[in-house]
């Protein structure tokens, strides 16, 4: 009985064996045939891209899909924003067309001249030589130096108490030329648009130098004396010249400081009486004589 037993068990591990035999023969030509496919599909793959005319059209292909995604993001964001939307507040301008719009200066306004100096009480005490104006306006436009008398070329401002005040920039612009004058004492020309100048003379402090850019309003310098014109003691002598000539400041401030009264007549009377060698009085008077007489 053992001995039938033991044969059947072998007889079916004998087959066990088998099977399993046949499994792995199976597996092993299915992987055989696998890879025999995989060949075969490579070998196809390689002749394909081998032909002239494959590689032009994958390019041609691959440029237009990547062209179209492009243009798809492109055209996503091409919108315009609201005024709203950008948190922007547009004011339109009433009567201006699209050309005078864009005209518009991007700095601003013009600058507008302002008085040479940082005070109240300045006031005028000689007047710019006009060949326009009267005599008697003339007369208070003339410097005696010496025994000669000259022009005057632009406007002299004082305090009413004579002490030294602060003298500034009239217009913004560019420090031409600083120097120290004999004559005249320390100087300041500045340079501006449209071919302006304006010369500052009679210093007594400077506080810029040549090269330096000032803005409308900047302290130039402290006014003081000069020997020129050592009958008015502290003061600023203003000029303002256009294309190299001097004009009359006048046509350029935007407002004017008064006149010493009696500095400027005495000073006009004296004129007078020396140019014509006589008092508008003794004038009036010689008159008087001549016509009793007659």
């Amino acid at each position: 009985m053992d001995q039938k037993e033991q044969e059947k068990q072998s007889k079916q591990s004998e087959q066990v064996q088998q099977e399993k035999a046949k499994d792995d023969n199976v597996h092993v030509m299915a992987k055989a045939a696998s890879e025999e496919t995989g060949r075969n599909r490579l070998g196809r793959w390689k002749m394909w891209f081998r032909k002239r005319w494959v590689p032009p059209v994958v390019y041609l292909a691959v440029a237009a899909i990547i062209f179209t995604i492009m243009w798809q993001l492109q055209d996503r964001n091409d919108y315009s924003l609201t005024p709203d939307e950008l948190g922007i507040s547009v004011q339109e301008e009433a009567g201006l067309t699209q050309e005078e719009a864009e005209t518009v200066p991007v700095t601003g306004q013009e600058e507008t001249m302002i008085e040479p100096y940082r005070a109240d009480d300045a006031v005028i005490v000689r007047h710019y030589f006009d060949e326009t104006a009267s005599d008697e306006e003339n007369a208070k436009a003339m410097v005696r130096y010496g025994d000669s008398y000259s022009a005057h070329t632009g406007i002299d401002f004082a305090l009413e108490n004579g002490e030294p005040f602060e003298v500034v920039a009239a217009l913004s612009g560019t420090v031409r030329r600083v120097e120290q004058d004999p004559l005249v004492g320390r100087l300041v020309e500045l340079s501006h648009d449209n071919g302006l100048e304006t010369v500052y003379q009679s210093l007594a402090e400077v506080y810029v130098e040549e090269g330096d850019t000032v803005t409308q309003g900047t302290v130039l310098g402290i006014a003081g004396r000069n020997e020129y014109e050592q009958d008015l003691g502290n003061h600023v002598h203003f000029e303002v010249r256009k294309d190299g000539e001097t004009v009359s400041p006048l046509e350029y401030l935007q407002t004017v400081a008064p006149e010493r009264e009696s500095s400027v007549n005495d000073s006009a009377s004296s004129v007078r009486e020396d140019v014509h060698g006589t008092s508008d009085s003794q004038s009036e008077s010689s008159d008087t004589g001549e016509t009793d007489r007659q």
